[in-house]
């Protein structure tokens, strides 16, 4: 069930940040690039990591809500020097401050859509 609870979250997170994007951006008509892109990201990377997450603070019972902020956190920025670091070669610019800031807010959004599945969606079904 947690798999399904992961699938879940993966797909209301990219349907989420790509309607974020478009609407700040202004540019409806990469809705649909967007939604592509970053579903197919969630659903990969963002099921793994979140995994591995669960498996590190499985036991963490105090400050709990903290530590899995800060995880999200990293991983947002690491996962971003990866594909960074894969895709371009030019140096760090002022794009990439703001795709580091993107990633951190796909993390923590993926991160918030989890634990309202977890509180309120997946309760019901377990």
């Amino acid at each position: 069930m947690r798999l399904l609870e992961k699938v879940l979250t993966a797909i209301l997170s990219g349907i989420i940040f790509s309607l974020g994007l478009t609407f700040v951006w202004d540019v409806w008509m990469y809705f649909w690039g967007y939604l592509f892109v970053s579903s197919a990201m969630f659903l990969i990377v963002g099921i793994l990591f979140s995994i591995l997450v669960d498996k590190i603070t499985g036991n963490v019972k105090s400050y709990r809500y903290l530590y899995l902020v800060l995880f999200y956190l990293l991983g947002g920025v690491l996962l971003n020097l990866i594909l960074y670091l894969f895709l371009f070669t030019e140096g760090f610019s002022r794009e990439t401050y703001n795709m580091f800031i993107l990633g951190i807010v796909a993390s923590l959004l993926y991160l918030h859509i989890l634990l309202i599945n977890r509180k309120f969606l997946m309760a019901k079904w377990l």
